[in-house]
């Protein structure tokens, strides 16, 4: 199990070589658990990739840093229920631009 210093590191040794350059915040409405959030993201996270690059499977994605990286954040709704999600996203060589 990776500690919090050193997944905290490791975003950071990331973050100081491509900057985060979006940050969106997803709220999901059906309120889920951890577990099904981290795959709602994972889902998100591989139809926006495969769209961007035009390809039909995940598979086909070019490997990081040759394409779009993204650090994400599961965290629990203020109201105790449910989670939603930050998006950090970065490599974006001018795409949304």
């Amino acid at each position: 199990m990776i500690k919090n210093d050193e997944y905290y590191s490791a975003i950071y040794q990331t973050w100081n070589r491509f900057t985060p350059e979006w940050f969106i915040t997803l709220k999901w409405n059906d309120r889920p658990d951890e577990i099904q959030a981290s795959r709602y993201i994972r889902d998100f996270k591989n139809i926006l990739l495969c769209s961007m690059y035009g390809i039909k499977k995940c598979s086909k994605l070019p490997d990081f840093p040759y394409r779009m990286g993204f650090t994400s954040f599961i965290e629990p709704n203020t109201e105790g229920k449910g989670y939603h999600t930050h998006l950090h996203i970065f490599n974006t060589n001018d795409f949304f631009s």
